[in-house]
């Protein structure tokens, strides 16, 4: 049972050549992202989902944090922007 307070978790394994990810996401919008769609779709926008926060999150870590004059950490990062 899906729990929409719930908020999202992730684990990723380190493979030799590959990283393998596992997320939990208890909230009501992204499984109704998910419903409706075929296996294949559902794949399909998850890999999309990952690629595009990867860019999103590279891009922000590239950014000089202004108060400090260095890079962003990701622990600096709320929470939603993982």
């Amino acid at each position: 049972m899906w729990d929409e307070k719930k908020s999202s978790s992730a684990n990723v394994e380190l493979a030799e050549s590959s990283i393998r990810p596992g997320i939990e996401d208890g909230r009501r919008e992204t499984r109704e992202m998910f419903e409706g769609l075929s296996r294949e779709e559902r794949d399909a926008l998850a890999a999309e989902a990952w690629r595009v926060g990867l860019r999103a999150v590279s891009a922000q870590l590239a950014e000089p944090d202004e108060e400090v004059k260095r890079p962003v950490r990701l622990s600096t990062l709320p929470p939603s922007a993982w």
